[in-house]
Parts: C-alpha cells; sequence; structure tokens
C-alpha cells in the first residue's frame, strides 16, 4: 500500500545547498517566489526577445545586428543572432559561434556581411542560436600566426572571460602537462606555435582581455559549440596555425588550402574537407584517432563525434556547403570541457568531442510549454526554448500512439542551467530515440510543482505509471533525490549526478525501497573532498546522501573507512570498471539479496560536467525497477 505524501519544507535546495556553489542564492529564492524569468540576471544579459519559428528566421533586420568590434589584438566583424537562450546563466551552454576565414579577408563591415549573405548563415545562426564572427588579419593581407590571439579573443568577448588557452608567460618554455601524448600536442609554449616553433608564438596575455564595445553579446556562449569555416587562404591558415589550438573547435569545415606537412598528432577536432591537400587529410585523421569507414569518411572507433569527412571532389565554399556543414556537423557536435590542467605557466583545458543530438533526425517530438501548477495547465510556446521559471519541455517518439505505454524520465538541470542541456549533453535524447521513453524537463523542480507536472503529463500522455524515474545532474540531481524521496510511491528509482546520492530527506519513508543510481567524477572537487591523510572522500553536496541512499534501500552503513573503500566510504558487493571513449567508468554495486540495489559510479580525471554516456549507464540501472 502506498505510504503518504510528506509533505517537504519549503525551498529545500535552495537552503541546503553549499553557499559557495550558490552565490545568488537569495536572488533565486526572490524570483522563484515572484514568478519572474532568472534571465534578468545577471546584468548585460539581453532578455530573450521572442521565440524564433522552428528553422526559419525574419530576415528584414539581420543587418542592424551585424557590427564591427574593435580588440588590442585586431578587429573583426560580428553578428548577433535574434534568438539566443538566455534564460540562466549556464543558458549560454546551448549557444554558439561560427568563426569563418575566407580565401580573400573583407575589406571591410559590408564586404563581410556580404559574405554573410553569400554564405546564407543568418538562417543557421538563428535556428541553432550561433554567432558569426569574421576576423581581420592582425598584420594586413592574409592571417598568419599573430592571428591567434584574435581567435581567443573573440571567445573571450563572447563568454565574458579569459580562454583558458596555453600562452607564453615570460618566453619560457613549457615542461608541464601540455606535452602530454595523451593530450596531443601542444598549443602552448612548448608546442609548435611556442617560441621554438615555426608559428612563432602567442602573445603574452596575463589578465582578462576588454569586453565587447558593444555589451549585449557578453556571456552568451560558453565555449562548447565553437566551429570554424574556411576557405583558401583562410584554409591554409587554420591547417597551419589554427588547428594547433584546436582545443575549443569542436568542428570544422575547410575548402581547399594548403598545409606544412607535420608529424606531431593534434587534438581532435571533428572535419569536413573539401579539396584538401595530403598533408591536411593526414594530420586531421591522425588528431582524431579516426579508421576509414565508407569512402571519403573516416571515424574514430568508440566515438562517432571524432570523424573526417572528405566532401566531393569540386565542392567550393558556397552556401549549400555551408548549410550541409551546419546540418550534418556543427548541429550534430559540441566539445565539452572534462577538467583542466595546470603548467607551470599557465592553464589549459581538457576537451572531448561529444555527440549533440538532432532531435529530427532521432525521431523526436519536442514539446515547450509553459505550466501552470495552480490549474496544472500547459501552455505551448513556439520554439524550443527555456522562456521562464514555469517552462517545462517534454520529448517524446515522433510516433507514438496513445496505445503504447512508455517509461517517463524527468530531468533535472543544474544551478544556473538551463533544461535543455541535461537533455542533450548528457545523451537522454539519444537514448530516448532508442528505447523510445518520454522526457520531461522542468525548469521549476520544486516537489511540489513536480507533483502536480506528473499528474497532468499522466493525464496527457501514455506513460507507464509503474516506470517513472528521475535523473539531475548538480543541483537537478539534488532535485532528483528530492522528487524521489517526496514522492517514493510514485517513483520507480532515481540518478542523481553531480550530486554523490542527492538530497537529504530525515523523515523518508522507510517502507519504500528507491534504488539509487550516482555518479560524479573523479576531479569534482564540490563532491569530492580528501581526508586528512588525502584520500578521496565522495561526501556529495549535501554530506550524509550516499549513507541515506544505502540505507534507504536497505543496506545498513557504519562509520565510512575511505581508506580501504576510496570515494564511498563502504564496501561494495561488486567493484568493476568500464571504458566508454575515452573515459574510465568506476563502478561499486550494493547489493540486497543478490539484487543491486545502489550504483555508485566515479569518472575518472573529469570535473563537475557532464559526459554524453551517463544516460546510457543510468538508464543500465534504472530499467531494472519498476514501482
Amino acid at each position: 500500500m502506498p505510504g503518504p505524501l510528506i509533505p517537504h519544507r519549503e525551498e529545500p535546495l535552495l537552503d541546503a545547498f553549499p553557499e559557495s556553489c550558490y552565490s545568488h542564492k537569495e536572488q533565486c529564492r526572490d524570483r522563484r517566489r515572484e514568478g519572474l524569468n532568472l534571465a534578468a540576471e545577471p546584468s548585460g544579459v539581453i532578455p530573450f526577445a521572442g521565440a524564433a519559428p522552428a528553422g526559419r528566421t525574419d530576415m528584414t533586420d539581420i543587418r542592424s545586428r551585424f557590427f564591427e568590434v574593435d580588440r588590442p589584438e585586431g578587429r573583426f566583424f560580428l553578428y548577433r543572432p535574434e534568438h539566443l537562450h538566455t534564460y540562466d546563466a549556464l543558458s549560454t551552454f546551448l549557444n554558439g559561434v561560427i568563426v569563418v576565414y575566407p580565401d580573400t579577408p573583407p575589406a571591410d563591415e559590408a564586404g563581410a556581411f556580404r559574405l554573410f549573405e553569400t554564405l546564407g548563415l543568418a538562417e543557421a545562426a538563428e535556428a541553432d542560436s550561433l554567432y558569426i564572427a569574421f576576423p581581420l588579419p592582425a598584420e594586413g593581407g592574409t592571417w598568419g600566426a599573430a592571428d591567434i590571439a584574435l581567435f581567443d579573443g573573440i571567445q573571450s568577448d563572447l563568454t565574458g572571460a579569459d580562454i583558458y588557452l596555453p600562452r607564453i608567460m615570460g618566453g619560457k618554455k613549457d615542461e608541464g602537462p601540455d606535452s602530454s601524448p595523451a593530450d596531443g600536442p601542444q598549443d602552448g609554449p612548448g608546442g609548435p606555435d611556442g617560441p621554438d616553433g615555426p608559428g612563432g608564438g602567442l602573445p603574452v596575455m596575463d589578465a582578462p582581455v576588454a569586453p565587447l564595445s558593444r555589451g549585449e553579446a557578453r556571456d552568451h556562449i560558453s565555449g562548447e559549440h565553437v566551429y570554424v569555416i574556411a576557405g583558401g587562404r583562410g584554409a591554409a591558415f587554420v591547417n597551419d596555425h589554427l588547428s594547433r589550438h584546436a582545443n575549443r573547435i569542436a568542428a570544422m569545415l575547410l575548402v581547399g588550402g594548403t598545409m606544412t606537412p607535420r608529424t606531431e598528432t593534434g587534438r581532435p577536432v571533428s572535419v569536413f574537407l573539401a579539396d584538401p591537400c595530403p598533408a591536411a587529410l593526414d594530420y586531421y585523421v591522425r588528431a582524431d584517432g579516426a579508421e576509414p569507414q565508407e569512402e571519403g569518411r573516416y571515424v574514430r572507433p568508440g566515438n562517432p563525434a571524432q570523424q573526417v569527412r572528405v566532401l566531393p571532389e569540386g565542392t567550393a565554399l558556397t552556401a549549400e556547403t555551408a548549410a550541409l556543414a551546419c546540418r550534418e556537423l556543427f548541429r550534430l557536435t559540441e566539445k565539452m570541457k572534462l577538467n583542466a590542467c595546470e603548467s607551470r605557466e599557465d592553464i589549459y583545458e581538457v576537451r572531448s568531442l561529444m555527440t549533440w543530438p538532432d532531435l529530427k533526425a532521432l525521431g523526436i517530438r519536442v514539446r515547450s510549454a509553459e505550466f501552470d501548477p495552480a490549474d496544472g495547465s500547459l501552455t505551448d510556446l513556439p520554439a524550443e526554448r527555456t522562456e521562464s521559471f514555469r517552462t517545462v519541455h517534454i520529448y517524446t517518439p515522433g510516433d507514438l500512439s496513445a496505445q503504447e505505454k512508455r517509461p517517463l524520465v524527468l530531468v533535472f538541470h543544474g544551478h544556473t542551467g538551463d533544461p535543455i542541456e541535461m537533455v542533450k549533453s548528457a545523451g537522454w535524447a539519444q537514448l530516448a530515440a532508442r528505447e523510445r521513453l518520454i522526457l520531461a524537463a522542468p525548469a521549476d523542480e520544486d516537489p511540489a510543482t513536480v507533483g502536480a507536472l506528473l499528474d497532468r503529463l499522466i493525464a496527457e500522455y501514455p506513460i507507464d505509471t509503474a516506470r517513472i524515474y528521475t535523473t539531475g545532474f548538480s543541483m537537478g540531481g539534488m532535485s532528483s533525490s528530492a522528487v524521489g524521496k517526496a514522492f517514493p510511491e510514485r517513483i520507480a528509482a532515481i540518478a542523481p549526478m553531480g550530486a554523490c546520492g542527492g538530497s537529504l530527506r530525515p523523515d523518508y519513508d522507510m517502507r519504500y525501497r528507491l534504488p539509487t543510481f550516482m555518479l560524479v567524477g573523479g576531479a569534482d572537487d564540490l563532491n569530492i573532498r580528501p581526508d586528512e591523510n588525502g584520500v578521496p572522500m565522495a561526501v556529495g553536496l549535501m554530506p550524509g546522501t550516499v549513507e541515506q541512499a544505502l540505507n534507504i534501500n536497505g543496506i545498513p552503513t557504519g562509520a565510512p573507512d575511505y581508506a580501504a573503500n576510496p570515494y564511498w566510504g563502504h564496501p561494495a558487493d561488486e567493484v568493476r570498471q568500464e571504458v566508454l571513449g575515452d573515459l574510465t567508468y568506476h563502478i561499486c554495486d550494493y547489493r540486497v539479496n543478490g539484487e543491486t540495489l545502489v550504483r555508485a559510479v566515479i569518472v575518472d580525471d573529469i570535473v563537475h560536467t557532464y559526459t554524453d554516456r551517463m544516460a546510457d549507464l543510468a538508464w543500465d540501472f534504472l530499467s531494472r525497477f519498476t514501482r
């Protein structure tokens, strides 16, 4: 018999989240109570101006969104799309930029705008929330090693922060981790573009650079969706110089261009090549660790995002070619930050290429709506964008029938995050397509609101009420736990990630088991802390959640012994590891009567971030349980 619903205390997550991780907790609480859109904070971010019809945009005012930017490193022209994701600070993960290097640099703003129109980039910019940047050569003529600094600066402007790429500091040769073969070569002082390399090195940058002259573009990308289009002499610049600084570049379209042969292995970047020289094709195939597939296509085993595709002979840099790259490459590729490493003089990011889902190609239908918990109504929105605290995104198989009962996964976002990103960056959209799942990703994660939303979803969609699950990352992981513990008679299992066991509920109804999958990165210092002897302890965002996850599933715990049981502190029934793509996952299973009821996973060497395999790992566990 289901137990009673237990009233949940007001603002459980906001009050419990560590203050150091929740710097504007009071602002969030005030806006939540007032029902306001969080997009208004912080200052400098333009509020969302309205949703664009899918795949189309009003082209009448695009010229007014195109302007010149002057920086210490040089000048560039920028198109700022009207339709950006601006719900909250980390909505920037959903926006991106294409940097364009044509054969002949534009002479002025009018020339850059003509190239923008010729390549037909406005529609992709609006449909996929992409800035378009046209840098001018720093030294006139065409681009060279000195232009790497401006490429860096463009990203600095759009992220509102300095970029973590290795730089020359005092002319010293880096002997730190940048020379590690595992990370590939070397954007830094010890690499080919360092003082000893042919590129001549990067300029000293020991302080963040100034923002855009028009501040409206600041804070609108996070670096996961950085792309390059280049042709002719522009492609030669990318081949000889920019390719050595590809840490943040997710994908590139290169048409023609020469390349000086090199033997080192570069950083992975997904590439479409048209009329490539042999040196370029060889370099990018080696950088991606790719192997031949069908003619003209090379893919790294285990990671389809690392690919090189040779376009048909005679392909030119046209609007059709640019549209192909946007549709079949840029839209499907992101480069997620996994960690940051320090060299002797600087810091650089470790990033990994991952797939970004195309919902239409996957056969997934998305419905975005405003949910009113007072009356349970859903008011449809015109596009997949989070507009307010009441927005919910619902993903279903495109051919779902009323008679087909399917599992529901409630997907919760992190602090200052956007509901869409957890669905797309952690692999849930791809999993939903394969397993025919229904996903719901609400902006408001309060258990009472989620309970009302759940009632509405069950009334409207063919949901198998015995197979309802929750998941989330960071604060969303806490929410997945809070919702599961508020409604244990309705939720079959939970998967808090980036939050250890999720959140605490001292008055949990112990009549219910709540199978729990938890995952954190091995370098996630929000969740993992060393004890006095330096042994890692996975204590989570709320200490005690690991023990509660075990206890409510009938697994007793004593005092944790982290020396004997690193990370989790308690002996597991089985310990194993799996290698998926480039990452190693350490898995601990805790069992009752032979059944695994708690699975705890550490991902080697990653910080507080997603991987696109998270959903697969979680679903392998969640799908075993029904309520």
